[in-house]
């Protein structure tokens, strides 16, 4: 993942929850990862299709850099939680590498079957290929730092699991699994 560190690191400081979007956004601007992004509301089903990122790459023959631009398409139908984690996570794969982006109809078609999310997404973590990129989502929407203060607030039993999601405007599934030790861990790692 091209800068995939220098985004998480960034995050990883903020407290003030929730996370806005278009924050990710300037801070992908910033590194020169993208210089346009569109959104695209769509009336799909959620548990068929959440969220997909085209990416368009040029080089203008005025410029010495490649330019990006990013249209990002997602289901109308998510509520806002989910719709925010997806449409987090469908930015982040701007900064993925080559070898994580389809590039022909058959790698396309192979990618479709699987991210297919099965219904228990709005109750559960998916345990499909797209999990890592949801639960990197996770770590922008609900940043280290923030999830030390507020797992303190909760081991404490003065806020609910319920509190932390709307707290990170996230899934509460996201808040319950963010609050394990096996996160803490994975955050630890990686951050």
């Amino acid at each position: 993942m091209l800068g995939a560190m220098n985004i998480y690191e960034f995050f990883a400081t903020f407290t003030k929850l929730p996370i806005r979007i278009d924050t990710v956004v300037e801070q992908l601007r910033s590194m020169g990862v993208v210089v346009d992004i569109r959104y695209f509301e769509v009336d799909t089903d959620p548990s068929l299709v959440g969220g997909i990122c085209r990416v368009y790459r040029s080089k203008p023959c005025y410029s010495v850099d490649e330019h990006a631009r990013a249209e990002i398409i997602y289901s109308g139908r998510l509520p806002e939680d989910w719709r925010r984690v997806v449409v987090c996570k469908e930015l982040l794969h701007l900064i993925d590498g080559d070898e994580e982006m389809a590039r022909t109809r058959e790698q396309v078609d192979q990618l479709i079957e699987e991210i297919v999310i099965p219904q228990s997404l709005a109750k559960s973590l998916p345990t499909r290929s797209d999990k890592s990129g949801l639960l990197n989502a996770l770590k922008i929407l609900l940043p280290r730092d923030a999830l030390v203060d507020l797992a303190k607030l909760h081991h404490e039993k003065r806020i609910s699991v319920h509190d932390v999601a709307t707290l990170a405007k996230i899934p509460e599934p996201f808040a319950a699994f963010a609050l394990t030790p096996l996160w803490r861990r994975i955050v630890d790692g990686i951050n």
